[in-house]
């Protein structure tokens, strides 16, 4: 549930989340799942939301580049 709200969630489903569940544990969540496979623009945009260490979004955005660019291979 929290991944796909913070993936594809409007802003009301993300302020809805955050009211029930608090920043706290939506931090601890992306924190625990490395980023939880969002793309770079929502780990970023999150990252700066729940205050996240600056260095780990940067690891989970510089995977989250080569997992989409991978895909991609000219055929």
């Amino acid at each position: 549930m929290i991944r796909r709200i913070l993936d594809r969630g409007n802003l009301e489903a993300a302020k809805w989340l955050r009211y029930t569940i608090g920043d706290d544990t939506i931090r601890s969540w992306l924190l625990t799942a490395n980023g939880g496979g969002l793309d770079p623009h929502k780990l970023r945009f999150w990252g700066l939301i729940l205050d996240l260490p600056e260095a780990k979004v940067d690891t989970w955005v510089e995977a989250a580049r080569k997992t989409h660019w991978q895909g991609r291979r000219a055929g």
